[in-house]
């Protein structure tokens, strides 16, 4: 039927997405990477919260990454899995 109105596991994509973009996954990066590899979108909403919760947890961790002049001079937020995290 439709893609959309299929269970997913978004935690357990969003993990993925961050294992296999590190040490540069971001939100809009993420969010790409489930639409191409799972085949499903997913708002930036859905996507935030989600992430959130995942930071609360201690599952991931996130950080504030350089301006650039191609981003307008603002900062990406970039998320890694915690125990990446804490080795490196």
């Amino acid at each position: 039927m439709f893609g959309w109105f299929k269970r997913r596991d978004l935690r357990g994509d969003l993990l993925e997405a961050i294992k296999a973009q590190q040490p540069n996954a971001y939100g809009f990066s993420i969010m790409n990477w489930i639409n191409e590899t799972k085949g499903y979108g997913v708002s930036f909403g859905r996507l935030y919260m989600v992430l959130s919760e995942l930071e609360t947890k201690g599952i991931i961790t996130s950080e504030w990454g350089e301006a650039t002049p191609e981003r307008g001079f603002r900062r990406k937020r970039l998320y890694a899995l915690a125990s990446v995290a804490e080795k490196g």
